[in-house]
């Protein structure tokens, strides 16, 4: 027994266990596997992740080595005893799960990260000691943060996320300092703030020579331990913090790039009615209504009138004047870039689109419409507070700024902007009143109000179809099915709430030559495959969060006022299974009400028989719908 005693307490023995813990974790990546000579077999170890470790490795073997040399010279211990090593390797462990998510995807580097961590501390401690904490807590907090994002939400921190946090208005970071939020946000700083006096409490008082040499061991550990993956599988995650710090900071920095690239791209364009055109199928005193409607945070989905189990379109569902396309692919996971892709001739989301690849060329289709005679007017909703801080939202980079400058921008032409609080229930008084003050005029109303954003509470609370309902957890991720069910029925909710609210301005329009045309910006992740976010998903084509609405709603007037629009509602109704995209919006307006333009192209026209199914990526379909199954490249 006390020969037991003395192998487990000795250095050997944890030697031993980490080796077998290497080969453990190594030997879980069943799909790949290598021996060190593939490295050399395959051209794909000659990237950057491979060769930033393999230089890593030679300047970890370099330190050993020179570590080694001080501790001959100064008599110094090369390794901490035993018992500090357990306890390094126990706080490798705990750093590596809960401050970095890719050990959940990645679970075959684990011993990687283990190393890496043990090494970076005490490298961080040696050189800093305690004043390492003021480098390592706000780190650790965020990384801490970045994993409980990718439990509740099955996201990562990227551009887009941090987008959707810049635009987030007063009520949506109101409604997130619950009470719950604010113990959870109260947890986070307790584990770090644990996590840092443990390590205190190890390596307080310790030799720095010794911490840098036992450092320099696990980090040349870390290395090795990635030549027995495949180098197709090595990946820059494993090292730990780099990669952490590395991906919030080239984030934030692609996500103020995108922003400035998208506001600077809309401000150069010119009207597309500073060319000639022209249209024949209303006169200017018609009297007829277009209603331009984008929606707020609808996936297709979510419609009853493409078969989900909810009855949150009745209206729709039911009535005969409707043209439904339920594939229409959004182009962009953000309101203002979608704002773009819906509105110009963009063929592409502008803020990640490469330079001449599918971007816009020209502005805003409705300038066309008011050179025509049609009075627009911007129906505002609650959805932003008007003012004309253009430049300083190019110049200063100012995010809370950039959705009302875009809506200023490609509404310029508007004679009017009208704003409806506290509902956007409101909006249908609005309309109808506008609609009677102008009985002959052709107006243009272009409607954008809060939808189904976030937190999902736009509907009338007592009347409201679906209960339970929870307006308070959105976006948290409930593990409780209940919750989980109750934010659901929430953003259903607030389906039914714009199926009732197309209901009512139709009917306040009965007897005059209408058509309203609704489509989405971008979906939503209600739980899908765990995901619970904003349109900011890891890959935004993964899921049918990037399937949105777009249908046509008119009456028997407006198809009898010309027979140009009897035959482009046939043509609808005939292309209607057709996979669709944001790219088709400009070129199918121009071709609803046969306007000739140089920037018409017939194959984006979903009015014509001409036209081209979208041919870009498409998700799986998640969802019934009583037309044709899906049919794309992807």
């Amino acid at each position: 027994m006390s020969v037991l005693n003395s192998f487990f307490s000795r250095k050997v023995f944890f030697f031993l266990v980490i080796v077998i813990f290497t080969v453990a974790f190594v030997a879980s990546h069943t799909t790949g596997s290598s021996l060190w000579f593939t490295y050399f077999s395959k051209l794909s170890f000659y990237n950057k992740t491979t060769c930033y470790i393999g230089y890593l490795s030679i300047a970890s073997v370099i330190g050993v080595v020179g570590f080694a040399a001080v501790y001959k010279l100064r008599r110094i211990p090369f390794f901490f005893d035993v018992g500090t090593l357990w306890k390094l390797f126990g706080m490798g462990i705990v750093c590596a799960f809960l401050y970095s998510p890719a050990v959940y995807d990645f679970l075959y580097h684990t011993p990687s990260m283990v190393f890496f961590c043990m090494g970076v501390v005490l490298v961080s401690y040696a050189v800093l000691r305690r004043f390492v904490y003021i480098f390592l807590a706000p780190c650790l907090f965020v990384f801490l943060l970045q994993t409980v994002l990718f439990h509740y939400y099955g996201v990562r921190i990227t551009p887009f996320l941090i987008q959707e946090a810049l635009h987030g208005s007063k009520a949506e970071w109101c409604n997130m300092l619950n009470f719950g939020n604010v113990v959870v946000f109260l947890l986070l700083i307790g584990v770090v703030a644990i996590t840092c006096m443990l390590i205190n409490r190890i390596l307080r008082n310790r030799n720095g020579w010794t911490m840098c040499s036992t450092a320099s061991f696990f980090i040349a550990m870390a290395c090795i331990s990635n030549v027995f993956i495949h180098p197709v599988k090595v990946h820059i995650a494993t090292v730990w913090p780099v990669y952490n710090l590395n991906n919030l900071y080239s984030s934030f920095v692609n996500a103020q790039s995108q922003e400035t690239r998208l506001l600077t791209t809309v401000a150069a364009l010119k009207s597309p009615a500073e060319v000639s055109s022209a249209i024949n199928t209303v006169s200017p005193n018609s009297g007829v209504v277009l209603i331009v409607h984008i929606g707020e945070s609808l996936k297709s989905g979510r419609m009853s009138i493409n078969g989900w189990k909810n009855d949150t379109t009745p209206w729709l569902r039911n009535h005969e004047h409707v043209v439904n396309f339920p594939y229409c692919v959004s182009l962009s996971s953000s309101t203002c870039g979608a704002f773009v892709t819906i509105l110009t001739d963009a063929k592409t989301d502008v803020q990640t689109a490469a330079d001449g690849q599918g971007g816009p060329t020209v502005g805003s289709v409705l300038d066309l419409f008011s050179k025509h005679g049609f009075h627009l007017t911007y129906m505002a909703g609650a959805r932003t507070i008007s003012n004309h801080r253009a430049q300083k939202a190019i110049t200063t980079k100012d995010f809370q700024t950039t959705f009302t400058w875009l809506a200023e921008k490609l509404t310029s032409t508007a004679e009017n902007v009208l704003y409806a609080k506290p509902r956007y229930h409101n909006q249908i008084e609005q309309i109808a009143h506008h609609c009677q003050e102008n009985p002959d005029k052709n107006l243009l109303l272009f409607v954008n109000n809060i939808g189904s954003h976030g937190p999902f509470d736009e509907f009338d609370a007592e009347t409201a179809p679906f209960k339970p309902f929870d307006v308070s957890s959105f976006y948290m991720g409930p593990s409780n099915t209940d919750v989980a069910e109750a934010v659901n029925n929430a953003y259903d909710n607030t389906v039914a709430y714009m199926d009732d609210f197309i209901r009512q301005v139709a009917e306040s329009l009965k007897g005059r030559p209408f058509i309203y045309i609704y489509i989405g910006d971008h979906g939503e992740a209600l739980g899908e495959d765990g995901v619970w976010t904003r349109a900011a998903m890891t890959d935004y084509y993964a899921s049918d969060s990037c399937l949105v609405p777009w249908f046509f709603v008119y009456s028997p007037e407006f198809v009898n006022l010309h027979p140009h629009f009897a035959e482009s509602v046939d043509n609808l109704r005939a292309n209607s299974d057709k996979v669709v995209s944001h790219a088709h919006f400009f070129h199918s307006l121009l071709g609803l009400f046969g306007i000739s333009s140089p920037y018409y192209d017939a194959h984006y026209d979903i009015c014509s028989p001409a036209v081209r199914p979208y041919q870009g990526k498409v998700p799986s379909i998640r969802y019934r719908t009583n037309t044709s199954p899906l049919h794309a490249v992807n």
